[in-house]
Parts: structure tokens; C-alpha cells; sequence
């Protein structure tokens, strides 16, 4: 059997998988009875990076690590880089933009392994930005609201030929309204 540690929880995979016509894309349940997705084994690469978990209800996370050379912030939207690991969307960028994959859960030094939020609720998530309000990436790598209904040219930064990216929208937090959480689901719409 497969074996890896993810947030602390033992992997393994089954030897008949609950849901057969997932195997083809490495799916089974962990020994917490979490769903989990094996990406891309590469036996050069840290398994704890290579596992996506489904953690709670409509959430998915993804562990990478941080070779950027800086400390990536909380919220931070992510990308893939040609090396596996993540790196701050650049909306300039059409191989950064279709790697979005979601947004950083915690601060993340360099050299540290962190997890992406991918799908699910961001809480605690610090934003001027108000309730309901639809999340981009910005022409500077971070998360904006953008003051039209949707980025335009000339307008928050944006230039002729960048990617529209949008994150998810601004709730209020669950334990404490006074707070704002973000409903990620990342999706590429175009480009202006």
C-alpha cells in the first residue's frame, strides 16, 4: 500500500477503491475516511506535495511548497510553476494565469510547504472589499475588488492583453460577523 502524511493524517491507498471508476485519477479514501487524490507520483518529489485531500464538505486543499525566495501571504492567489511548486499569479503571464489554482490558507515562508485553498471558505480573510463583492487577481499579484462590474482596460491597473481571473466572492465569517471569510472558486475568464 501507498503511504504519506498530509496535515498529519496517514494515507493509504486501498487495494479496491470505493469508487473504481476514479482510479484512473489516483482518488481513494485515506484512514480518516477523507477522500484524497494522488497527483502526479514522481518518486523525486515529496509525496506530501503530490496529495490533494478533500478536508471538509466542499473544501480542497493542495500542499506545495515555497521556492519564490520570499514569504508568500494568506490570500495570496497561487499558480503552478514548471517546477510543481507555487508561485503569485502574474496576470501577465498566460502560463501564470491558466495555473491559478486558488489562494494561500496561511503566511508561507520561503523554503516552507503550505497549503492552497483550491476550493471552499477562506476564513478570517482581511479585505476592505464588502460583503458580496466578486474577488480578482490584480495587475500586482494580489486579490482586488475591482471598481467597475468587472476589470476593464485602464481601469484598477489593468493593461490590453491581461488575463481576467476571478476568486470568489466576500462572506461573512460563520463564527464572528464582524469578520469577512472568501468563497473560493477559481475561474479564468478571459482576457482583455
Amino acid at each position: 500500500m501507498a503511504q504519506s502524511q498530509v496535515k498529519g493524517l496517514a494515507l493509504s491507498k486501498q487495494a479496491t477503491s470505493p469508487f473504481p471508476e476514479l482510479d484512473e485519477y489516483g482518488i481513494w479514501l485515506n484512514t480518516d475516511g477523507e477522500l484524497v487524490q494522488q497527483m502526479g507520483l514522481d518518486p523525486a518529489i515529496n509525496i506530501t506535495q503530490s496529495i490533494a485531500s478533500v478536508s471538509a464538505p466542499n473544501r480542497v486543499v493542495i500542499e506545495m511548497a515555497n521556492s519564490t525566495g520570499g514569504t508568500l501571504t494568506k490570500g495570496s492567489p497561487i499558480s503552478v510553476n514548471t517546477s510543481g511548486a507555487m508561485q503569485l499569479t502574474d496576470i501577465r503571464s498566460n502560463t501564470s494565469a491558466r495555473s491559478c489554482i486558488g489562494v494561500l490558507e496561511d503566511d508561507v515562508a520561503n523554503g516552507a510547504s503550505g497549503y492552497i485553498l483550491v476550493q471552499g471558505r477562506l476564513e478570517n480573510f482581511t479585505t476592505s472589499a464588502g460583503l458580496g463583492n466578486v474577488m480578482y487577481v490584480s495587475s500586482t499579484s494580489t486579490l482586488i475588488n475591482v471598481t467597475d462590474a468587472a476589470p476593464v482596460i485602464g481601469s484598477d491597473g489593468y493593461l490590453s492583453g491581461d488575463h481576467i481571473i476571478r476568486i470568489g466572492v466576500v462572506l461573512k465569517n460563520l463564527d464572528n460577523p464582524s469578520n469577512k471569510d472568501l468563497v473560493v472558486n477559481t475561474n479564468l475568464m478571459g482576457q482583455l
